[in-house]
């Protein structure tokens, strides 16, 4: 289970394999997935652990909401990133919701009739779920609020004094009772990506596979500009050895017509 000690973790699994946590390297493959979802839509937000995007101007674009969630989810599951999705009204109710969904899922906070349903879903989430809530999780749950519609029954007033403004103001943004401005992602001048592989590769289908989310990351970065590529490098860098002294091979494409369409661009780069 989550948020145990790790003691107890390798008291259940004795096999357990431990890494420490690079946070550097999570924001990298944050900011790769954040590539591949401009595609899709130009307003993405790089949260700590994860990726908000807002959808509605893309909708009729892409054939609906199932069919635009459909694409972003295998989007950035392309990237090597499991996903836990939630669709809601707010954009931190739609973050809450997906840090409570099982990886793989979706869930739909959404309703053409009425905001009830957002409201229930948010009402039975953990307190432990929100941001503002971390530092005085423990007395919160003391006097007896494990969800956050415990937390609404108090008087917004004891709350805002007793644990600061930020945890009312936070679920109001969450409910939608308050204006939650975003800062989006905004995509570079140039597009330049480098991918470390964990092993040597000899075989071009193996290679294909990290180029393959590299393409997607650039057709994202290219349709964030309203843009296409006319040519593009793919430089190799190989391991040195007397067998092979050259450290570098650069791959030119080039084509007859611009694009933006990643499975014409991988279709050439496999030729």
């Amino acid at each position: 289970m989550a948020h145990q000690s790790l003691a107890s973790a390798l008291a259940l699994f004795s096999d357990l394999v431990i890494m420490e946590q690079d946070l550097a390297e999570e924001m990298k493959a944050l900011q790769g997935a954040a590539y591949a979802a401009l595609r899709f839509t130009p307003n993405i937000v790089l949260q700590r652990t994860g990726l908000v995007a807002e959808v509605s101007a893309s909708l009729k674009l892409f054939g609906g909401l199932k069919k635009l969630c459909q694409l972003l989810i295998k989007a950035v599951a392309a990237q090597g990133l499991q996903l836990c999705a939630a669709v809601a009204p707010t954009a931190k109710g739609a973050w809450l919701l997906a840090q409570s969904t099982p990886p793989g899922t979706v869930i739909n906070g959404t309703s053409n009739e009425t905001s009830t349903k957002f409201r229930l879903l948010l009402d039975s989430l953990p307190v432990a779920l929100l941001e503002s809530a971390q530092p005085p999780l423990e007395v919160i749950r003391g006097i007896g609020c494990q969800t956050l519609v415990d937390l609404r029954r108090l008087p917004r007033v004891g709350i805002a004094r007793r644990f600061g403004p930020g945890l009312p103001t936070e679920m109001d943004r969450a409910y939608g009772d308050s204006p939650d401005p975003q800062e989006w992602f905004k995509a570079p001048e140039h597009f330049q990506q480098k991918m470390r592989l964990v092993a040597q590769v000899e075989s071009v289908e193996l290679l294909l596979i990290p180029v393959q989310r590299m393409i997607h990351q650039m057709c994202g970065w290219l349709a964030s500009r309203h843009a296409a590529v006319s040519s593009f490098s793919l430089v190799l860098q190989h391991e040195h050895s007397l067998r092979q002294p050259q450290r570098f091979t650069p791959i030119y494409i080039q084509l007859s017509e611009q694009s933006g369409d990643p499975g014409h661009l991988m279709l050439l780069l496999r030729e």
